[in-house]
């Protein structure tokens, strides 16, 4: 069994992995090692969501912490900042959360979320691997709505979020849809843009005419 201290010292080292990690831009590596402590950037995409802890009814933002339904430590950078991967609850709820203290009345660790339980059982109904993230699908859903011509606020009421701004982290335009959408756009003007416009000013005001 691993004990608190193993995952604190494995956690630190994934932290000096993500500190060391230069492909990660600084305000996202700061804000990932931030959420591993429940606070930052990730504590205010969960409080969009989540409002009082789950157990003890707490609601008041000083007294709580965003712990991760799928651990910091197995999660993606972008699980690590993303507002539905977490719950809000007190420091000595989530200590016991991230350890695997609640468990089912048969024993069995109890999952992070009904969430969690609920895609566990449709990945084995579907014949689905273990590993696959049911969660993307929500992202798939998203994009596939921006590309259809769905305006934000749509797509935000679609998605049941509460801000165009959690809609916007779902959305993520492939560079075919990207062209399509400035063809619309030269279309509804009147004017023939090329695709790819010169960056010279001499060049552009060329192509305009």
């Amino acid at each position: 069994m691993t004990t608190g201290d193993d995952l604190d010292l494995w956690e630190r080292r994934l932290e000096e992995r993500v500190a060391a990690d230069t492909s990660i831009r600084d305000t996202d590596r700061e804000a990932i090692i931030t959420a591993r402590r429940g606070q930052g950037l990730f504590k205010q995409r969960v409080m969009q969501i989540e409002t009082k802890c789950r157990i003890t009814g707490v609601d008041y933002p000083v007294h709580l912490v965003a712990s991760h339904c799928r651990p910091w430590r197995d999660s993606t950078n972008d699980q690590r900042l993303d507002g539905e991967n977490g719950l809000l609850l007190t420091p000595s709820v989530d200590h016991l959360f991230d350890r695997g203290f609640f468990h089912r009345e048969d024993g069995e660790p109890l999952p992070g979320t009904l969430l969690d339980h609920q895609q566990a059982t449709a990945r084995i109904l579907l014949k689905w691997p273990s590993d696959f993230v049911l969660h993307s699908l929500r992202h798939t859903f998203g994009t596939r709505l921006g590309e259809s011509g769905a305006d934000a606020f749509t797509i935000m009421r679609l998605m049941g979020h509460s801000t165009v701004a959690v809609s916007q982290r779902y959305v993520h335009p492939s560079p075919e849809a990207v062209e399509l959408a400035f063809e619309r756009l030269t279309a509804l003007s009147g004017v023939s843009v090329p695709t790819n416009p010169p960056t010279a000013d001499r060049g552009h005001a060329k192509a305009i005419q």
